[in-house]
């Protein structure tokens, strides 16, 4: 799935943000998307063009156990693709301790 920033699907889970320079249209995307499918662990791909993001959901196994690709797998097939990663980031969804103990 193709997205720009101003749509979004409910049920996708991001679960790793990928910032690729020059990503800046649908078609850029569709370039990447298709080298980054080829990893079993990602199971879809939403694309912030705006921003030159594309946000990545991993596939799960029980309890719902991300399994994320590897940073260095990530890198190549994007490489392939014809762009550079800035920088990858993982979304995990524990909250911050906010109430420290004394």
């Amino acid at each position: 799935m193709i997205l720009t920033a101003g749509g979004q699907n409910p049920f996708f889970k991001k679960d790793i943000e990928i910032k690729i320079p020059g990503l800046v249209c649908p078609s850029c995307a569709i370039g990447v998307k298709k080298y980054l499918r080829e990893n079993s662990r990602i199971e879809n791909i939403v694309f912030d063009t705006k921003k030159e993001i594309a946000f990545v959901e991993c596939s799960r196994g029980r309890e719902d156990k991300v399994f994320y690709p590897q940073n260095e797998e990530i890198i190549r097939l994007v490489k392939k693709s014809g762009y550079e990663v800035k920088y990858i980031k993982r979304l995990n969804d524990d909250k911050p301790n906010r109430y420290n103990k004394p």
